[in-house]
């Protein structure tokens, strides 16, 4: 997924396209930051889900 993003970054020079790079993680990474300002608690959504997913099927089992 990476480098299907920086595919257009591959055909410059190097400096620019680290250059580039270096930009295009950064964005990334401010709007993931923003995305998830407002939310509450230590696990990210996806960790969260399988959380409680296993919670749910971990009450069915009984102890032997």
């Amino acid at each position: 997924m990476f480098n299907a993003k920086i595919v257009n970054y591959k055909t410059k020079p190097v400096l620019t396209m680290a250059k580039e790079v270096r930009c295009y993680i950064m964005r990334t990474m401010t709007t993931r930051k923003v995305k998830f300002a407002g939310r509450t608690g230590s696990l990210c959504p996806v960790q969260a889900s399988r959380l409680e997913k296993e919670l749910i099927e971990s009450n069915k089992l009984t102890p032997t």
